[in-house]
């Protein structure tokens, strides 16, 4: 025989352990979903710098190495 008081302590906990093991779950998942939405901003970062160095890179124009340089090593022009 149980007794009646032991059955509510037991129906007790069980609900506290549902909701104490929901609330650790969601809270873990929050931490997983903060990390991956900070990967995402740092790969489309690198993916836009990305795209800029090759669009720098492009537009260079390939130097001829028997004409006069524009400017000195320091920046100056040449005159």
């Amino acid at each position: 025989m149980s007794c009646s008081g032991c059955a509510s302590r037991r129906e007790r906990f069980q609900k506290w352990s549902k909701v104490a093991y929901e609330r650790a779950q969601h809270s873990l998942l929050s931490q997983i979903l903060a990390e991956q939405v900070k990967q995402t901003q740092l790969l489309q970062r690198m993916a836009e710098q990305q795209t800029l160095l090759i669009d720098a890179l492009s537009e260079e124009e390939p130097e001829d190495p028997d004409t006069q340089p524009r400017t000195y090593l320091d920046g100056t022009p040449c005159r």
